[in-house]
């Protein structure tokens, strides 16, 4: 009965979902990629905002606070165009571009790819999540975008300093963090 009650209400949620991102012009298997990329957004914001409390509540990263915020922006405008966007292939690879080229400046900023705090993750994850759109260019295209900031970071490894305030310890625990959460 517990399970009978479950799926219901799965797929009530599953039908407002589709009601919410409903759009006459396209397709039904468009239709389909739109709600699992909205779905897998709304799934990496509540990672953010789950990161964004531990960097700064509990690692106490408050310099670098501004990535938490920019990436809270990022979703600010994705939600608010996405619902109806026609070209929702365009907003999800334009968020994750942003998200990757902002990540590329954080990991920087850390001390190159080996105190990233994980960061490296967050590329990935974008590139994986281009997949969703269901169109191969896009997909090619984040993934080499995302080998290049990885390419560009190793070349200015030797440059770069780690702050004070990535300690051995945290950089660790949110390396597994990030790995975990985005795996």
């Amino acid at each position: 009965n517990c399970i009978v009650m479950m799926k219901s209400r799965t797929k009530k949620l599953i039908n407002w979902i589709d009601l919410y991102l409903y759009d006459p012009r396209l397709e039904p298997e468009e239709l389909l990629r739109k709600r699992w990329a909205w779905l897998w957004m709304l799934t990496t914001l509540v990672f953010v905002l789950l990161m964004c409390f531990l960097f700064l509540i509990i690692f106490q990263l408050w310099p670098i606070w501004y990535y938490g915020a920019a990436f809270l922006l990022g979703y600010a405008v994705a939600f608010s165009v996405y619902p109806k966007a026609k070209r929702f292939d365009l907003v999800i690879n334009l968020l994750f571009s942003y998200f990757m080229i902002s990540i590329f400046f954080g990991i920087l900023e850390t001390g190159g790819l080996f105190t990233s705090l994980g960061m490296i993750f967050i590329g990935i994850n974008c590139a994986m999540g281009s997949v969703l759109a269901g169109k191969i260019r896009w997909t090619v295209g984040m993934f080499a975008l995302y080998c290049l900031t990885i390419i560009l970071a190793g070349i200015l490894q030797p440059y770069l300093s780690t702050p004070d305030y990535i300690t051995d310890e945290v950089n660790i625990i949110s390396f597994l963090i990030m790995f975990l959460g985005i795996n």
